[in-house]
Formats: structure tokens, C-alpha cells, sequence
């Protein structure tokens, strides 16, 4: 099977963790032993990931350097997170690999995410990215061309960007022959960075994409069988927070696309896997998978997670 694992964010750091180089390699680490048990039954195997509390790092250094060292844009700090988060996972998996016996040969590649440049989400903006301020700082960092800035409500000011969908993944072909390659790929860390097609190939512009729609894209475009999203919960739910709280099995495509229509699923957390998953089984994928970091193995073996597949097998 061709499968892309989509590895959330609190893989990598958690909640309560100082964010240290030790405490991410660690974590990850783990994750590279389960993706190790993935590839051992034969599994063709791209592995993407978030970047949220690392790209919200760099922005406070990029902000604190200022002047001395001049701030680089959204863009290029998606491009350093790739890097950054790319090789640890490399360096991980390729041990763990080893220790199972498993041959083969793995690459990170920082990847370009084309976008619409009329998406509407660049004439408004509301991914909330990076650290909380008092609303003098953040006025004070508008004024500094750091913004914009909005209120979350309840937790202080934060900068705001563009999300808009992604369309396709520019490296899909070289990924495509990595796999034929008997290789692994590292690719769409924290959904890539995005660009917009211009008058000489492409430009890099100002927004962040959501990565488990990145990483669908890009599962449709190489012909995965399997999308898998872990995520910090094994099952999505119906009923979520309420005492009639169940966890979601296996439900075809539509059965999904109805619960996400009433409003099941919550627009910024488990919403978008949902989404995720509904459009990679639409685009022929055979399987979409959410669960966590625990039962991954099993639900690739369609023994736990949350399984959304397409109608005809209802």
C-alpha cells in the first residue's frame, strides 16, 4: 500500500513542553518507531507534519533580533521549520529503520504549496499564528508592518494570516519517484510553503495552509491507498463533549459528509481532517484514517481510528 502519514503537531511538542531541541527529538523519536512499523509490512510510506509552536518560535526571534538581524518572512520561516523538523525526523526514522532492518532510503524535501491568489481568504484573514499580546503590543507591532493583529477572544491579540486551500503540491512528481525509488519522503512540513503562479513561474506570498489538507493534496496527487492523520485523540466523535459522546469507526464518504454539514466536527480542530479525509476518498484514495499516535498501527489495519471509505463498500 501507498500511504501518507500525516503527523500532528503535538507529536512534536506538546502543551506543557519548554519546546527544547531534547524534548522534540525525543517525541519524535517515538513517532519514528511507529512509522518504522508502517513500513515494515511493505508500505510505500511519505510522512508530512505540523509546525505550529516551532514557525510561532521563530517569529518571536525574528521580532526580538529586529533590528540587528533582519526579520524574514512567514514564508521563509515555514521554510526553516520544514528543515528543521525534516532532518530530526530523518535522522530518527533512519535508526529506527535500521534497528527493524528496514532498507530504505529517506529524504526530507521542503516542499512549495501552490495557492489560488484569488482565494478569499487573503481579503480576510483569521489564522490566528505565533504568541499572545496585549492589544498596545500588537497595535505597536502593526505600526512595524507585523501584522495584523486580531483579538482571540479570551486569551489576548495575536497576528492573523491568509489559510487558503491548497491546489497543488509543486515536488508531487519527484515524491512520486522517491516512492518508485524504494524510497521514503519527508515533504509538506506544516503544509508547505505557499506561492501563487506570477508572469515567471512562481512567488512566495504571506499565509499558512493547513496541513492535513496540504497532506491530502498531495496523497490524491501521488496516488496514496491511505491518508492517516494523527492527531491527540484515537477516534473522531459523534456527539463531541456531551454525555452522548461516541466514537466514530468506520463510515462511508457520505455518512461523513452529512455529519460535517450538521456541525459535528469542530471548524478548527477536527473539522478539517474530516474535510481532509472526505476529499482524499472523493479523489479515489481507498481509505481516510484519524486517530492517534498510539493506535496508528492498528488503524492502518483498520482495527481502531476513525476510517472514512468510500460509498460503495457501505
Amino acid at each position: 500500500m501507498r500511504v501518507v502519514v500525516a503527523l500532528g503537531g503535538n507529536m512534536i511538542l506538546q502543551k506543557n513542553d519548554k519546546g527544547t531541541f531534547n524534548q522534540q527529538f525525543s517525541r519524535i523519536q517515538q513517532s519514528a518507531k511507529i512509522l518504522a512499523e508502517i513500513a515494515a509490512n511493505g508500505n510505500e510510506l511519505v510522512v508530512t507534519h505540523g509546525n505550529g509552536p516551532q514557525v510561532g518560535n521563530l517569529l518571536i526571534q525574528q521580532e526580538r533580533g529586529e533590528p540587528t538581524v533582519p526579520a524574514q518572512p512567514l514564508s521563509i520561516l515555514d521554510a526553516m521549520t520544514q528543515g528543521q523538523i525534516g532532518v530530526m525526523l530523518e535522522l530518527a526514522m533512519i535508526n529506527a529503520f535500521s534497528q527493524r532492518g528496514i532498507t530504505k532510503k529517506i529524504t526530507v524535501i521542503p516542499t512549495l504549496v501552490e495557492v489560488d491568489p484569488k482565494d478569499p481568504a487573503f481579503e480576510n484573514p483569521t489564522k490566528f499564528i505565533g504568541p499572545f499580546y496585549s492589544e498596545q503590543e500588537a497595535r505597536k507591532l502593526e505600526k512595524m508592518g507585523m501584522g495584523p493583529m486580531k483579538e482571540q477572544t479570551g486569551k489576548g491579540w495575536r497576528r492573523v494570516v491568509a489559510s487558503p486551500i491548497p491546489q497543488s503540491i509543486v515536488e508531487y512528481e519527484i515524491i512520486k519517484n522517491i516512492l518508485l525509488d524504494n524510497g521514503i519522503a519527508i515533504a509538506v512540513g506544516g503544509g508547505g510553503v505557499p506561492v501563487v503562479k506570477a508572469e515567471n513561474g512562481y512567488e512566495f506570498v504571506n499565509a499558512v495552509i493547513d496541513k492535513d489538507r496540504a497532506s491530502q493534496v498531495l496523497a490524491s496527487q501521488i496516488r496514496a491507498d491511505e491518508l492517516v492523520i494523527l492527531t491527540d485523540v484515537s477516534n473522531a466523535y459523534r456527539n463531541y463533549g456531551t454525555p452522548e459522546q461516541e466514537p466514530i469507526e468506520e463510515i462511508t464518504v457520505s455518512e461523513a459528509e452529512a455529519l460535517l454539514n450538521k456541525g459535528e466536527f469542530g471548524k478548527g480542530s477536527m473539522g478539517p481532517k474530516i474535510e481532509a479525509c472526505i476529499a482524499f476518498v472523493r479523489n479515489g484514495g481507498k481509505k481516510g484514517i484519524i486517530s492517534d499516535q498510539e493506535h496508528a498501527l492498528e488503524a492502518v489495519r483498520g482495527n481502531a481510528g476513525t476510517r472514512i471509505v468510500p460509498d460503495s463498500r457501505s
